[in-house]
């Protein structure tokens, strides 16, 4: 004789609960995961170039915007500041290379104006990028 008390049968609430959980869990996962990478301080379009070289990427990006903005790893800034925040930046970086984001829209003589304020502040070797052209 089977003297064992039969088991009530699941609700069905219950066998959804694991699922619910785990469907919780991988929202908080992709919640936090997708505030990993960070955004620039602002947007800029690189010009085209038919050159392919790989972007490395250095400690040091400055971003050139189209209405004159700059800003130096995410920090905005302005023209008269730039040069001691690069020096700053360098010295404590111990970097001679720095990358320069410009919008396609940005008047080549005000890129070449920024080329020499980060020339004065020390930099040994400048990336200016570009994007792909299309044939």
């Amino acid at each position: 004789m089977d003297f064992r008390r039969p088991r009530p049968a699941k609700q069905p609430q219950e066998r959804l609960l694991p699922l619910i959980n785990v469907v919780f869990l991988l929202l908080i996962f992709f919640m936090l995961a997708g505030h990993l990478a960070s955004s620039d301080a602002f947007k800029v379009q690189p010009p085209q170039s038919t050159s392919q070289d790989p972007l490395d990427e250095p400690a040091l990006i400055i971003l050139l915007g189209a209405d004159g903005r700059l800003a130096v790893d995410d920090q905005e800034t302005d023209k008269a500041g730039l040069k001691s925040l690069i020096e700053a930046k360098l010295d404590t970086a111990g970097l001679t290379e720095v990358i320069l984001r410009a919008d396609s829209d940005t008047e080549a003589v005000r890129v070449v104006a920024i080329m020499d304020i980060l020339r004065q502040a020390g930099v040994a070797e400048l990336e200016l990028v570009t994007v792909l052209a299309q044939p």
